[in-house]
This record gives C-alpha cells, sequence and structure tokens, in this order.
C-alpha cells in the first residue's frame, strides 16, 4: 500500500481539490492524504517581504527601521554567495497588527532614491 499527500498552491486550489474529491466519493483518492496548502503560497499576516532595498543597507538597520512598529522577531536580508545584499528581505513581527501598521506605513517609504515596496510574505525567507 503506497500513500501520497496533495499540496496545493493557493486555497481556492485546496477547495477545488476538495469539493473534487467529495463529488467523486473519493474514489480516485482513496490513496491520498491531504497536506493542505503549499508553504510557499500561504500568506504570512505577521512577515513581511521587503523588496528595493537599497543594496548599502545591512539586516541590522533594516530591522531598525521596522522596530518602531512593534516587536520584530526575525529580519533576513536575501544575500549572494558573497554575502551581497539582494535588495530584499524579510521582517516578521510578534504581532500581526505590528505587521500591517509597518506595511501601510512602510509601502513607498523612500530611502535614498529608492522606494521600499512592502507587502504581505507568501515566501520562505533565505537561511
Amino acid at each position: 500500500n503506497h500513500f501520497f499527500g496533495l499540496l496545493f498552491p493557493s486555497s481556492a486550489g485546496l477547495v477545488a481539490g476538495l469539493e473534487l474529491m467529495q463529488r467523486t466519493g473519493w474514489r480516485l483518492f482513496h490513496r491520498c492524504v491531504v497536506l493542505g496548502l503549499h508553504p510557499c503560497n500561504v500568506l504570512h499576516t505577521n512577515q513581511l517581504y521587503v523588496s528595493n532595498v537599497p543594496y548599502v543597507i545591512t539586516e541590522s538597520q533594516l530591522k531598525r527601521l521596522f522596530d518602531k512598529f512593534g516587536t520584530v522577531s526575525s529580519c533576513k536580508l536575501a544575500v549572494d554567495a558573497r554575502s551581497k545584499s539582494k535588495g530584499f528581505g524579510f521582517v516578521e513581527f510578534e504581532k500581526d497588527s505590528d505587521a500591517q501598521e509597518a506595511l501601510s506605513t512602510m509601502n513607498g517609504f523612500m530611502i535614498g532614491d529608492r522606494e521600499l515596496r512592502v507587502q504581505l510574505s507568501d515566501r520562505i525567507p533565505p537561511m
């Protein structure tokens, strides 16, 4: 007996898959375990994806920019093999409400000649 799992790319895909399983009486899926949404496509309501970050900004400087909105539990800048910034990162807050406030305030915030783009994250931060 072999079993396999399904990961859906979106909540709409999950709902459609479950409806199909229900309509077919689960016949097509008798050996399938539904695991849920793929983690890369789930919006994290307390984690922000920050892009268009100036390459000279460090992780600690990015964290300080967002600290004023609440407790930042994690701040990661994506870097290349030479540890140079790729110009985007992730800021995670302890509270969803703090992330929402930071999003509405910091999206469009100018640092030098660059305008930050901030949105809820649907990605897994770099290690």
